[in-house]
């Protein structure tokens, strides 16, 4: 089994089992997530918001 890294990649089972109707208490005991990691959302530095969005214009091109 690989190693789940990202906290996206933590979401994705837990979402899986929510969906076949277990609750997302249990879903996150059986697979061994954290409840944080399912609420975090990733915060940039507001001073690489401008070196992020001329990357994606040049990656664009």
């Amino acid at each position: 089994m690989q190693k789940m890294v990202s906290p996206q990649d933590r979401r994705k089972p837990v979402e899986l089992d929510c969906q076949k109707g277990l609750s997302q208490r249990r879903a996150r005991g059986l697979i061994g997530v954290a409840g944080s990691s399912l609420s975090y959302v990733m915060q940039l530095p507001a001073n690489d918001a401008v070196v992020i969005e001329v990357m994606k214009s040049l990656s664009a091109q």
